[in-house]
């Protein structure tokens, strides 16, 4: 029933270590998003911002496909 509601798979079907797996996956690509934030703001080049930012949404592409697990 939860499952239904949620749209999220059931979590008995994990291993304790895979949910710690992703877990740890996810804090790590949080960390990496916040890094990269700070970097735009402190970057004063153009060409560095867009690329910085093309990196960005990559990982936060990869973090949205983990909560979607």
């Amino acid at each position: 029933m939860c499952v239904q509601i949620s749209g999220k798979p059931d979590l008995s079907t994990k291993t304790i270590e895979e949910i710690q797996r992703e877990h740890q996956e996810i804090d790590q690509l949080k960390k990496e998003i916040i890094k990269l934030k700070k970097a735009i703001t402190n970057s004063r080049q153009f060409n560095e911002k867009v690329e910085l930012n093309l990196r960005l949404k990559e990982i936060e592409k990869s973090l949205n496909e983990l909560y979607s697990r």
